[in-house]
């Protein structure tokens, strides 16, 4: 074999060995800046997805914890107002005595918040009567005796006013929470010990079901959503199962929370190395049109180690000198100039 063959064989080996050798041991023409250094074990770094039991719990039924409803029972002159929490009740007057027993009804008025008069209703003494606004507000009012009187200043009832938590919703109505709504889907069989009719519950963003619940009355159910940063109370303290589902109803009490702060842009969240300051948000991207928002990442002498763009409902890992931040972003707003940007986020160091 000519001398110029060999020569250029043991060349092409001496790179494919070469190259070989660089494939083994991982090595890249290109450094890996901190914010996007290898993960440690069992995290995922950069611009991934929140977990659903990222910081915040997961889903769980408990009993609810209202305190009990405790009889106040008061007399009230015509004209006297009783106030609930969202609704008012007033003396309107005591009526001509009626049946066999000669009572006089009280005539209510039933007020809403804004003190318009939303229904009127008679009721006898000794008897009970619940009433449902068309908001699903309910009220039990008792008459235990009433006075008739020779004028309208002589006239009283003796009454128990008492409003029941949460709201009367049928199959298909919802009850809205600040970002979340809540639908009641169907009043299902009975279940338990009890025969108990639990509550089919659709919860909504945007009109999309996120998830289906189905919560017995008389508890409360907890829903976590990391990616929206929001946690969500459910209570449904009592429910009707009906003949068909025009008269499936369910009393729901509805609590939101939203984890994070609201961030204008300059506005900063610190930990003891880092600070996340909200630098921008950004054109909206992706199928859902989501306005990422943009974080400049600075260490403890003001410099800028890093700026990121974080999408909604995902959390940016950046390291650096042994040292982890999360930056978490929950929910964006774009507005029309940069005061009217914001991003509710959270950060975390490990």
């Amino acid at each position: 074999m000519e001398k110029s063959k060999i020569f250029g064989i043991l060349v092409l080996a001496l790179f494919a060995f070469a190259g070989i050798a660089i494939a083994a041991t991982g090595a890249s023409p290109t450094a890996i800046s901190s914010a996007a250094a290898a993960p440690l074990a069992g995290e995922v770094a950069g611009n991934v997805a929140i977990a659903d039991n990222a910081g915040i719990g997961a889903a769980a039924v408990e009993p609810i914890q209202d305190p009990p409803a405790r009889d106040d029972p008061r007399t009230m002159h015509v004209g006297d107002t009783v106030a609930t929490q969202r609704l008012s009740v007033r003396l309107s007057d005591v009526g001509a005595a009626q049946g066999r027993n000669n009572d006089h009804p009280a005539i209510f008025d039933i007020l809403d918040s804004n003190n318009n008069v939303v229904a009127q209703i008679t009721i006898l003494p000794r008897t009970t009567y619940t009433f449902t606004s068309q908001d699903g507000i309910t009220l039990t009012i008792r008459v235990l005796a009433t006075a008739a009187g020779f004028n309208q200043d002589a006239k009283w009832a003796r009454v128990n006013v008492r409003e029941l938590p949460g709201n009367i919703r049928h199959a298909g109505e919802s009850i809205n929470g600040n970002m979340l709504q809540v639908r009641l889907a169907d009043v299902d069989v009975a279940q338990g010990r009890n025969n108990g009719h639990p509550a089919v519950l659709d919860i909504l963003l945007n009109g999309e079901v996120l998830s289906q619940v189905s919560v017995m009355p008389g508890t409360t159910y907890t829903y976590r959503n990391a990616n929206l940063g929001i946690v969500l109370r459910i209570s449904v303290y009592e429910t009707a199962a009906g003949f068909n589902m025009n008269s499936k109803w369910a009393r729901l009490g509805l609590h939101e929370q939203a984890l994070g702060e609201i961030l204008h842009v300059g506005g900063e969240l610190n930990t003891a190395h880092f600070t996340a300051r909200l630098a921008d948000i950004d054109v909206a991207q992706g199928r859902n049109n989501d306005h990422p928002a943009i974080f400049d990442i600075l260490g403890r002498n003001g410099n800028v180690l890093a700026q990121v763009t974080i999408a909604e409902g995902t959390q940016y890992v950046f390291r650096n000198n042994g040292h982890r931040l999360t930056i978490r972003v929950y929910q964006t707003a774009p507005g029309f100039n940069m005061d009217a940007k914001w991003a509710r986020a959270d950060i975390r160091e490990q």
